[in-house]
């Protein structure tokens, strides 16, 4: 079975899945050509998988900032890679742009066998009746879906894709690679902690400096937990983006500039001592957050996880009260009282890391690849029955 799959870029975690996949294919007597659109932002971040990275993957363009998945000329490129590597079947990341219709316009033309990979959820914004029933005809044409876990295995359901051809295990990370660096550092922790300049302990934020995550939101809550515990835990922001300068004034005006430390965007290999020396992780987001990887990370490197209900995660990562809470982001009171429940009783925080560090290891790289294999034969066995009634 020949399989085609491209993103726009491939990003880190999407290069863990990839080595895992290659391997386990191999096994298999499978082929997997993966195809990146555009470049990665940062290549500092894949030396961990480069030994295969480079005569493996296909680059279409090396413009990073060319808008290539609505490109007319990026389209015509790559369905002529599609003709000449003539695949089974072809996975395609969503159907919300030029070349992921046109990707599935040719599979269908050409009887190639398509997966629909989907992590999105009903609730990530309000929905309009008559978009969703197109959305359902483009479903209708996918041979099956993988997607990430229970919200979005659920919306693709209601979309019109039978259970039977939907499999979960699409957003996983390598959950070894933060576990191992995380431990590393925690056991060289007088080391690591003066030279990163941190607290003993404090909660952790991982994301862009973008509205919908609701970094605001986050720094008017802490103000009222300063206010509100006795021995209370800093907070530390890794990421940058558009409202970086207003949130350093925001936390002026709070006057919590002691408490609050940016560190600005790094590097996967630079990012996971933080996780390693952090006593709990908060995602905040308010709006339009189909999974949040970052949790992913937060749990294999042992943190309990605060986590805005709106994340698609939440049903499959967070058991509260024994991984972290879930919590309402509308609700100040809800998500104060998450902050001081965990950094009040540091012991069960320990083991709520730790439960939530066993619970991951079913969102692994292997679940990845074999699932992935497993949903592309599904597919192959769909799409060959579509053919036989068409010539009957």
């Amino acid at each position: 079975m020949k399989i085609v799959i491209y993103w726009e870029k491939f990003l880190f975690y999407h290069f863990g899945r990839l080595s895992k996949l290659f391997s386990l294919s191999e096994n298999e007597a499978d082929e997997i050509i993966p195809v990146s659109i555009k470049p990665s932002d940062d290549a500092s971040d894949l030396s961990r998988y480069q030994p295969w990275l480079s005569d493996k993957l296909i680059t279409l363009t090396h413009d990073v900032s060319s808008n290539s998945m609505n490109s007319v000329g990026i389209v015509g490129k790559f369905l002529r890679l599609l003709s000449n590597t003539n695949p089974d079947v072809v996975v395609i990341p969503g159907y919300d742009s030029l070349l992921n219709v046109a990707t599935l316009i040719w599979a269908r033309t050409h009887n190639k066998a398509t997966v629909l990979l989907c992590d999105s959820q009903e609730n990530d914004r309000q929905r309009v009746p008559i978009r969703e029933k197109f959305k359902s005809h483009l479903v209708s044409l996918f041979d099956a879906g993988f997607v990430a876990g229970t919200n979005s295995f659920n919306y693709l359901n209601k979309l019109g894709m039978p259970k039977e051809r939907i499999l979960t295990g699409v957003d996983v990370v390598d959950n070894h690679f933060w576990s191992e660096i995380a431990t590393r550092t925690k056991e060289n922790l007088r080391f690591y902690q003066p030279k990163m300049e941190v607290p003993a302990h404090y909660f952790l934020v991982v994301c862009r400096l973008v509205p919908k995550k609701n970094i605001e939101g986050l720094l008017s809550v802490y103000s009222q937990y300063l206010k509100t515990v006795n021995n209370p835990w800093d907070l530390v922001i890794i990421g940058n983006g558009t409202l970086e300068r207003k949130l350093k004034y925001l936390i002026h005006t709070l006057n919590i500039e002691g408490r609050v430390h940016f560190k600005g965007y790094l590097p996967s290999h630079e990012l996971a001592p933080y996780y390693g020396l952090a006593s709990a992780f908060v995602l905040p987001s308010s709006n339009f957050e189909q999974w949040g990887l970052v949790i992913n990370e937060a749990m294999a490197a042992g943190l309990p996880v605060l986590v805005s209900e709106i994340c698609g995660c939440v049903p499959d990562l967070v058991i509260e009260g024994v991984t972290g809470y879930s919590f309402d982001p509308f609700d100040n009171g809800e998500f104060l009282n998450s902050l001081v429940k965990t950094s009040s009783d540091l012991e069960k925080a320990i083991e709520m890391g730790k439960s939530g560090q066993a619970l991951i290891q079913k969102f692994s790289l292997s679940r990845f690849a074999e699932n992935f294999l497993s949903i592309s034969r599904i597919a192959l066995q769909n799409s060959q029955k579509l053919k036989r009634k068409r010539k009957n």
